[in-house]
C-alpha cells in the first residue's frame, strides 16, 4: 500500500514498503544497481540493443514507482538522480546517512521532540521513526533509554501518568502501551462529557 507518500516522519514504513512493491515488480534489482546497466558501444549487436532497451524500460518503471510517491518537498532534494539506483542511493543519503554531523542532527530532533499536537500516538509514531532511522544510521539508542524519551516533553497534565509509568516499567513496549491506553481513557471521557453536557443543555431548555 503506497497510498502514503514519502515524508520527513515515515521513511522507515514506506521504504520497507516501497521495497517490497518494486520486489514484486521485479525491480528491485535495477534500484540497488544488482542489474547494471548493459555496457554499449559502437558495435553493438541486436540482442545487445535488446537487452539495453528492457533494462532502460525497468530502470524508468522503477525510477517513475520512486518519484511519484514522494511528497514534493523531499522530491526536490532528489529528483536530478536520472536513474532509479542514483535516486534511492539520494533517499538512502538522506534518510540513513551514517555522516557524523546528520546523524547528530537526527538525534537531537529525537532528544527535543516535544507533543506536537493532542494524539500522543502520533508522538509515538515519530519517536519510533527516528529510533529506527537512528539505528540505520549506526547510533543505537537503548530500550531504557526509548522508554524514558516516550515520557519527555509531554503537556504538564500528563505527569500523574508519567509519574505512574516510570514507576513501573522502562520497557518502551509496555510504556507505549500504557500512553495509549491513557489517551484512550480520556477520549473516552471527553465524550462522555460532551454527551453529558449535550443532555443537560436539552433539560436546561425544556
Amino acid at each position: 500500500d503506497l497510498s502514503n507518500k514519502l515524508s520527513e516522519w515515515n521513511w522507515i514504513d514506506w521504504s520497507d514498503t516501497m521495497e517490497s512493491t518494486l520486489r514484486e515488480r521485479g525491480l528491485w534489482t535495477v534500484t540497488v544497481e544488482a542489474d547494471k546497466a548493459p555496457i554499449t558501444s559502437s558495435s553493438i549487436s541486436a540482442d545487445d540493443s535488446y537487452q539495453r532497451g528492457l533494462w532502460e524500460s525497468k530502470d524508468i518503471a522503477a525510477r517513475n514507482q520512486i518519484i511519484l510517491n514522494i511528497l514534493p518537498e523531499i522530491r526536490a532534494r532528489v529528483r536530478s538522480a536520472k536513474t532509479a539506483a542514483g535516486l534511492w542511493s539520494k533517499l538512502l543519503e538522506e534518510f540513513e546517512s551514517k555522516d557524523a554531523e546528520r546523524v547528530n542532527q537526527i538525534r537531537t530532533i529525537y532528544e527535543n521532540l516535544r507533543l506536537a499536537d493532542s494524539r500522543i500516538s502520533i508522538h509515538i509514531d515519530r519517536l519510533n521513526e527516528l529510533r529506527e532511522r537512528l539505528a540505520r544510521m549506526g547510533d543505537i539508542i537503548p530500550d531504557s533509554t526509548h522508554a524514558a524519551h516516550l515520557l519527555r516533553h509531554l503537556p504538564e497534565d500528563w505527569n500523574p501518568v508519567i509519574q505512574a509509568i516510570r514507576s513501573i516499567t522502562s520497557d518502551p513496549n509496555l510504556t507505549i502501551v500504557k500512553l495509549k491506553a491513557e489517551e484512550a481513557a480520556r477520549k473516552n471521557n471527553a465524550l462522555l462529557y460532551q454527551s453529558t453536557s449535550s443532555v443537560n443543555a436539552l433539560i436546561a431548555h425544556r
